[in-house]
Protein backbone atom coordinates (compact mmCIF):
# COMPACT_ATOMS: atom_id res chain seq x y z
CA UNK A 1 0.00 0.00 0.00
CA UNK A 2 1.87 3.36 -1.09
CA UNK A 3 2.39 5.87 2.06
CA UNK A 4 5.03 8.15 0.42
CA UNK A 5 4.92 7.22 -2.82
CA UNK A 6 2.37 9.26 -6.18
CA UNK A 7 -0.82 8.67 -6.67
CA UNK A 8 -0.50 7.06 -10.33
CA UNK A 9 -4.60 8.67 -10.99
CA UNK A 10 -5.78 11.65 -12.95
CA UNK A 11 -6.20 14.50 -10.39
CA UNK A 12 -9.54 15.67 -9.63
CA UNK A 13 -12.12 16.26 -12.40
CA UNK A 14 -14.92 18.98 -12.74
CA UNK A 15 -16.76 18.45 -9.72
CA UNK A 16 -15.09 15.77 -8.38
CA UNK A 17 -15.55 14.86 -4.86
CA UNK A 18 -11.72 14.02 -2.88
CA UNK A 19 -13.84 11.08 -1.30
CA UNK A 20 -13.88 9.91 -5.41
CA UNK A 21 -10.59 10.75 -5.87
CA UNK A 22 -9.50 8.72 -2.65
CA UNK A 23 -11.59 5.77 -3.98
CA UNK A 24 -10.40 5.71 -7.52
CA UNK A 25 -6.45 5.58 -5.91
CA UNK A 26 -7.77 2.66 -3.37
CA UNK A 27 -9.10 1.16 -6.56
CA UNK A 28 -6.03 0.86 -8.00
CA UNK A 29 -3.85 -0.60 -5.10
CA UNK A 30 -6.64 -2.95 -4.29
CA UNK A 31 -7.05 -1.41 -0.92
CA UNK A 32 -9.82 -0.15 1.11
CA UNK A 33 -10.07 3.86 0.62
CA UNK A 34 -10.24 3.80 4.93
CA UNK A 35 -6.86 1.72 4.26
CA UNK A 36 -5.73 3.94 1.56
CA UNK A 37 -6.27 7.59 3.89
CA UNK A 38 -4.75 5.54 6.68
CA UNK A 39 -1.84 5.22 5.67
CA UNK A 40 -1.32 8.51 3.59
CA UNK A 41 -1.71 10.16 7.59
CA UNK A 42 -0.31 7.61 9.47
CA UNK A 43 2.78 9.78 10.83
CA UNK A 44 0.74 12.46 11.07
CA UNK A 45 0.53 14.19 15.02
CA UNK A 46 -2.32 16.30 14.22
CA UNK A 47 -6.24 15.46 13.50
CA UNK A 48 -6.64 14.82 9.69
CA UNK A 49 -10.12 15.33 9.41
CA UNK A 50 -12.18 13.71 7.15
CA UNK A 51 -11.20 13.42 3.47
CA UNK A 52 -13.76 15.26 2.42
CA UNK A 53 -12.86 18.40 4.64
CA UNK A 54 -9.14 17.37 5.60
CA UNK A 55 -7.03 19.38 7.78
CA UNK A 56 -4.09 21.80 5.95
CA UNK A 57 -1.53 18.84 6.45
CA UNK A 58 -3.48 16.28 5.46
CA UNK A 59 -4.53 17.98 2.18
CA UNK A 60 -1.17 18.42 1.62
CA UNK A 61 -0.08 15.18 1.71
CA UNK A 62 -2.84 14.20 -0.56
CA UNK A 63 -1.89 16.95 -2.96
CA UNK A 64 1.68 15.75 -3.00
CA UNK A 65 0.23 12.09 -3.60
CA UNK A 66 -1.98 12.88 -6.58
CA UNK A 67 0.98 15.75 -8.07
CA UNK A 68 -1.13 19.12 -7.73
CA UNK A 69 -0.78 21.62 -5.83
CA UNK A 70 -2.96 21.85 -2.71
CA UNK A 71 -5.46 24.90 -3.84
CA UNK A 72 -6.59 22.13 -6.55
CA UNK A 73 -7.64 20.47 -3.48
CA UNK A 74 -9.26 22.85 -1.77
CA UNK A 75 -11.50 24.00 -4.52
CA UNK A 76 -13.11 20.31 -4.32
CA UNK A 77 -13.63 20.06 -0.42
CA UNK A 78 -17.28 19.18 1.17
CA UNK A 79 -17.44 20.23 4.96
CA UNK A 80 -20.20 17.98 6.53
CA UNK A 81 -23.27 20.35 6.17
CA UNK A 82 -27.04 19.42 7.85
CA UNK A 83 -27.65 20.12 3.93
CA UNK A 84 -25.55 17.17 2.69
CA UNK A 85 -25.79 13.76 2.85
CA UNK A 86 -23.08 12.00 5.93
CA UNK A 87 -19.98 11.13 5.12
CA UNK A 88 -20.18 7.68 5.27
CA UNK A 89 -23.47 7.52 3.05
CA UNK A 90 -23.52 5.56 0.13
CA UNK A 91 -22.17 6.80 -3.63
CA UNK A 92 -25.22 7.50 -6.45
CA UNK A 93 -24.18 8.54 -9.70
CA UNK A 94 -25.66 10.20 -12.83
CA UNK A 95 -25.42 7.85 -15.99
CA UNK A 96 -24.97 10.48 -18.90
CA UNK A 97 -22.38 12.18 -16.73
CA UNK A 98 -21.04 8.87 -16.52
CA UNK A 99 -21.19 8.43 -20.48
CA UNK A 100 -19.66 11.69 -20.65
CA UNK A 101 -16.65 10.86 -18.14
CA UNK A 102 -16.07 7.42 -20.59
CA UNK A 103 -16.09 9.45 -23.85
CA UNK A 104 -13.66 11.97 -22.42
CA UNK A 105 -11.61 9.22 -21.38
CA UNK A 106 -11.83 9.88 -17.62
CA UNK A 107 -12.52 7.52 -14.97
CA UNK A 108 -15.91 7.52 -13.80
CA UNK A 109 -16.40 10.28 -10.99
CA UNK A 110 -18.19 10.86 -8.16
CA UNK A 111 -20.09 14.41 -8.31
CA UNK A 112 -19.91 16.80 -5.29
CA UNK A 113 -23.47 18.33 -6.25
CA UNK A 114 -24.51 14.57 -6.07
CA UNK A 115 -24.45 14.32 -2.56
CA UNK A 116 -27.37 17.13 -1.67
CA UNK A 117 -29.72 15.04 1.10
CA UNK A 118 -33.16 16.29 -0.16
CA UNK A 119 -32.21 16.89 -3.84
CA UNK A 120 -31.98 13.71 -6.48
CA UNK A 121 -31.34 14.85 -9.77
CA UNK A 122 -28.22 15.39 -11.45
CA UNK A 123 -28.13 19.20 -11.73
CA UNK A 124 -26.14 19.54 -15.13
CA UNK A 125 -28.67 16.59 -17.27
CA UNK A 126 -31.23 17.16 -14.53
CA UNK A 127 -31.65 13.06 -14.85
CA UNK A 128 -32.97 11.17 -11.77
CA UNK A 129 -29.83 10.13 -9.90
CA UNK A 130 -29.18 6.40 -9.58
CA UNK A 131 -27.35 4.13 -6.67
CA UNK A 132 -24.08 3.05 -7.22
CA UNK A 133 -22.25 -0.10 -6.06
CA UNK A 134 -20.00 -0.09 -3.90
CA UNK A 135 -17.64 -1.37 -6.35
CA UNK A 136 -18.27 1.81 -8.77
CA UNK A 137 -14.20 2.38 -9.20
CA UNK A 138 -13.06 -1.47 -9.00
CA UNK A 139 -15.81 -2.62 -11.90
CA UNK A 140 -14.76 -2.76 -15.28
CA UNK A 141 -15.78 0.47 -17.49
CA UNK A 142 -19.03 0.05 -19.48
CA UNK A 143 -19.29 1.79 -23.19
CA UNK A 144 -22.64 3.25 -21.91
CA UNK A 145 -25.18 3.57 -19.32
CA UNK A 146 -28.41 3.57 -20.51
CA UNK A 147 -30.97 6.22 -19.35
CA UNK A 148 -34.51 5.72 -18.85
CA UNK A 149 -36.74 7.44 -20.91
CA UNK A 150 -40.11 8.53 -19.20
CA UNK A 151 -43.75 9.77 -19.96
CA UNK A 152 -44.88 12.88 -19.89
CA UNK A 153 -46.28 11.75 -16.18
CA UNK A 154 -43.57 10.31 -15.32
CA UNK A 155 -41.17 13.27 -15.90
CA UNK A 156 -43.90 15.48 -14.22
CA UNK A 157 -43.64 13.32 -11.18
CA UNK A 158 -39.80 13.19 -10.82
CA UNK A 159 -39.85 17.20 -11.15
CA UNK A 160 -42.15 17.50 -8.82
CA UNK A 161 -40.03 15.18 -6.28
CA UNK A 162 -37.23 17.46 -7.13
CA UNK A 163 -38.56 20.91 -7.44
CA UNK A 164 -39.88 19.91 -3.80
CA UNK A 165 -37.08 19.07 -2.51
CA UNK A 166 -34.82 22.27 -4.01
CA UNK A 167 -37.62 24.17 -2.67
CA UNK A 168 -37.20 22.51 1.07
CA UNK A 169 -33.53 22.53 1.18
CA UNK A 170 -33.21 26.48 0.58
CA UNK A 171 -36.26 27.30 2.63
CA UNK A 172 -34.73 24.88 6.07
CA UNK A 173 -31.07 25.82 5.28
CA UNK A 174 -30.75 29.62 2.88
CA UNK A 175 -33.37 31.32 4.44
CA UNK A 176 -35.63 31.61 1.28
CA UNK A 177 -39.05 31.97 1.99
CA UNK A 178 -41.20 28.88 1.90
CA UNK A 179 -44.25 29.25 -0.74
CA UNK A 180 -47.51 30.82 0.69
CA UNK A 181 -50.11 27.75 0.76
CA UNK A 182 -48.01 24.85 1.28
CA UNK A 183 -48.97 23.33 4.34
CA UNK A 184 -47.08 22.77 7.78
CA UNK A 185 -43.24 25.34 7.46
CA UNK A 186 -40.00 24.19 6.30
CA UNK A 187 -39.03 22.42 9.71
CA UNK A 188 -42.71 20.26 9.65
CA UNK A 189 -41.93 18.98 5.97
CA UNK A 190 -38.39 17.87 7.20
CA UNK A 191 -40.09 16.04 10.16
CA UNK A 192 -42.78 14.27 7.70
CA UNK A 193 -40.40 13.15 5.45
CA UNK A 194 -38.44 11.63 8.33
CA UNK A 195 -41.39 10.16 9.73
CA UNK A 196 -42.11 8.04 6.51
CA UNK A 197 -38.52 7.00 5.76
CA UNK A 198 -38.29 4.72 9.05
CA UNK A 199 -39.92 2.38 11.67
CA UNK A 200 -40.39 4.76 14.48
CA UNK A 201 -42.42 2.31 17.04
CA UNK A 202 -41.68 -0.26 19.11
CA UNK A 203 -40.74 -3.29 17.40
CA UNK A 204 -39.33 -4.35 13.75
CA UNK A 205 -41.67 -3.34 11.23
CA UNK A 206 -41.87 -1.51 7.61
CA UNK A 207 -41.47 2.04 7.29
CA UNK A 208 -44.59 4.26 5.93
CA UNK A 209 -42.83 4.72 2.70
CA UNK A 210 -42.75 0.80 2.11
CA UNK A 211 -46.26 1.60 0.83
CA UNK A 212 -45.42 3.91 -1.93
CA UNK A 213 -46.79 2.95 -5.32
CA UNK A 214 -44.79 3.97 -8.19
CA UNK A 215 -45.52 2.65 -11.44
CA UNK A 216 -43.56 1.92 -15.04
CA UNK A 217 -40.16 3.54 -15.53
CA UNK A 218 -40.62 4.81 -11.35
CA UNK A 219 -40.83 1.37 -10.04
CA UNK A 220 -36.94 1.19 -9.36
CA UNK A 221 -36.11 5.16 -9.11
CA UNK A 222 -38.70 5.50 -6.20
CA UNK A 223 -39.28 3.15 -3.87
CA UNK A 224 -39.76 2.95 0.12
CA UNK A 225 -37.09 0.42 2.28
CA UNK A 226 -37.79 -3.17 0.85
CA UNK A 227 -37.40 -4.75 4.06
CA UNK A 228 -38.93 -4.46 7.98
CA UNK A 229 -36.45 -2.29 9.81
CA UNK A 230 -35.50 -2.10 13.81
CA UNK A 231 -36.68 0.78 15.68
CA UNK A 232 -35.02 3.80 14.90
CA UNK A 233 -32.25 4.25 17.53
CA UNK A 234 -30.13 7.43 16.56
CA UNK A 235 -31.72 11.17 15.16
CA UNK A 236 -34.05 11.24 12.38
CA UNK A 237 -32.25 13.75 10.15
CA UNK A 238 -28.96 11.80 10.82
CA UNK A 239 -30.65 8.88 9.86
CA UNK A 240 -32.22 10.39 6.97
CA UNK A 241 -28.85 11.82 5.36
CA UNK A 242 -26.96 8.52 5.66
CA UNK A 243 -29.53 7.09 3.33
CA UNK A 244 -27.85 6.62 0.30
CA UNK A 245 -30.25 5.15 -2.17
CA UNK A 246 -32.02 8.56 -3.93
CA UNK A 247 -34.90 6.21 -4.51
CA UNK A 248 -36.03 5.74 -0.91
CA UNK A 249 -35.22 9.26 0.02
CA UNK A 250 -37.81 10.04 -3.25
CA UNK A 251 -39.90 8.09 -2.33
CA UNK A 252 -40.18 10.15 1.25
CA UNK A 253 -40.25 13.44 -0.39
CA UNK A 254 -42.92 12.54 -2.82
CA UNK A 255 -45.30 11.83 0.23
CA UNK A 256 -44.65 15.09 1.96
CA UNK A 257 -44.80 17.01 -1.65
CA UNK A 258 -48.56 15.21 -1.79
CA UNK A 259 -49.74 15.51 1.30
CA UNK A 260 -48.52 19.83 1.42
CA UNK A 261 -49.03 21.33 -1.72
CA UNK A 262 -52.67 21.75 -2.42
CA UNK A 263 -54.65 20.96 -5.25
CA UNK A 264 -52.36 18.27 -6.97
CA UNK A 265 -53.96 16.58 -9.63
CA UNK A 266 -54.54 12.52 -8.52
CA UNK A 267 -51.92 11.28 -10.75
CA UNK A 268 -49.38 12.64 -8.76
CA UNK A 269 -50.47 10.30 -5.85
CA UNK A 270 -47.81 8.50 -3.91
CA UNK A 271 -50.26 5.78 -3.26
CA UNK A 272 -52.47 5.19 0.08
CA UNK A 273 -51.29 8.33 1.69
CA UNK A 274 -53.69 11.60 3.22
CA UNK A 275 -53.78 14.44 0.63
CA UNK A 276 -53.27 16.86 3.92
CA UNK A 277 -51.73 15.87 7.26
CA UNK A 278 -51.40 16.95 10.51
CA UNK A 279 -47.42 17.78 11.14
CA UNK A 280 -45.86 18.88 14.12
CA UNK A 281 -43.25 21.41 13.58
CA UNK A 282 -39.50 20.77 15.66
Amino acid sequence: MPHETRWWIQPPGPDESLRSVLGRAAAMYECSPDDLWGSLNKDAVEVCGDVEDPSCAAMCRMARALGVAPKVLRSHCSPDAPWRLAPDAGASYCPECWNEDIRSGRPRMLRRSWRHVLRTHCPMHRLPLQLARDTWATGSVRTHYPSCTFTLDERQTLDLIEDFGVTLEKSLYFREPWPSGWGASPAGARSLITSVSFNLGRTRDFAPSHCVYARGNLSDLVHGPRRMLDPLRQPEWEAFRALGNPAVRRAAIWIAAWALIPDLPEKFSPGRFPRHVVVLDS
